[in-house]
């Protein structure tokens, strides 16, 4: 499936008439206008916009935005919220953009049912618009009116599988394992969620529970806890983020359980360390890096009038332990 959007700068003719007395006038010819020639030539102006500007992920994903935006020579700015949970603030930047000047805006949505409606009002202006990472329902999309908004990500929920499954081959002591949630609302969540599930029962491994910490370490840790002291002969904690993980890992250390496996999900630079050190059984990276490149290219494709795909899926990787 493929579309496009039509940009076209706003430019205006000029016309001078000139009214001489004899074919010999000296009077100067006219000079372009420098204002229409500058707003002509004026870069493109394209937002980042994450969920959060403190998680490693985001800040990744940042970095290939700005690489993308360099070799095309566009203006990139990058905004998020303060966590991953602020889908009010991150709603009001969202609705500022056309006023702010922006050209189109590459985001990443926080909650996507309450985004939806002022997703519809900024496409209704013109503005071009490209979903990375967490991927907007179509269904709902389709419901308040929005036309197709080209994505770029991972499938979570094959990829979680995969990560599970690697891990509980690599681990067959793990007979039991609880699941450590983003918000429920969270599209990315609940697919990795399923995959951590669908490995469990494909291996026979008994699920305690699962409960969402909302992406926060705060949370993870005094969850964990909570879990520990009810099911003190668990063997393993999935988590749909890293920073959670990185959590879990952190109250293991503090209650001296080296017996219990943490796998994690988005190969920040902390929890890929912890790896390395075997803090950590695994992690996955979802290439947040060309996430972000490819969306800001996408973006520049559209403003230039050109066909993309609906989907462009890019290919995660396992980080294990080195054999």
């Amino acid at each position: 499936m493929v579309f496009k959007h039509l940009f076209t700068p706003v430019t205006s003719i000029v016309f001078f008439l000139l009214v001489a007395c004899s074919p010999e006038s000296n009077e100067p010819s006219p000079q372009p206008n420098k204002l229409v020639s500058e707003e002509a030539t004026k870069p493109l102006k394209i937002m980042l916009l994450t969920k959060s500007q403190s998680n490693p992920y985001y800040v990744i994903m940042e970095q290939g935005a700005r690489k993308a935006a360099d070799e095309l020579g566009i203006t990139l700015f990058a905004k998020g919220t303060p966590n991953e949970t602020y889908v009010g603030l991150q709603k009001k930047m969202l609705l500022s953009a056309k006023k702010e000047g922006f050209d189109a805006i590459v985001f990443v949505p926080a909650k996507t049912a309450q985004l939806l409606p002022a997703l519809k009002v900024i496409q209704d202006q013109g503005m071009v618009l490209v979903n990375l990472d967490d991927k907007i329902n179509t269904s709902q999309a389709e419901k308040v009116g929005l036309q197709t908004i080209p994505f770029v990500g991972i499938d979570n929920q094959a990829a979680a599988q995969e990560l599970a499954e690697r891990v509980l081959e690599k681990h067959p002591d793990i007979s039991s394992a609880y699941i450590v949630l983003g918000p429920r609302s969270s599209s990315v969540s609940s697919a990795r969620a399923a995959g951590f599930r669908n490995a469990l029962s494909i291996h026979q491994r008994k699920l305690l529970g699962e409960e969402p910490a909302n992406w926060q370490f705060v949370e993870a840790y005094e969850l964990s806890e909570k879990v520990i002291e009810q099911f003190p002969d668990i063997d393993a904690f999935f988590c749909a983020n890293d920073v959670m993980a990185l959590a879990i890992s952190q109250l293991l250390q503090d209650k001296g359980r080296a017996d219990i496996k943490v796998i994690g999900y988005d190969a920040i630079p902390e929890a890929k360390a912890m790896v390395k050190q075997g803090r950590i059984a695994a992690t996955l990276d979802q290439q947040s890096y060309q996430q972000g490149a490819i969306g800001v290219k996408i973006a520049v494709e559209l403003l230039n009038g050109r066909e993309v795909k609906a989907d462009t899926w890019v290919s995660p990787e396992l980080i294990l332990p080195l054999e």
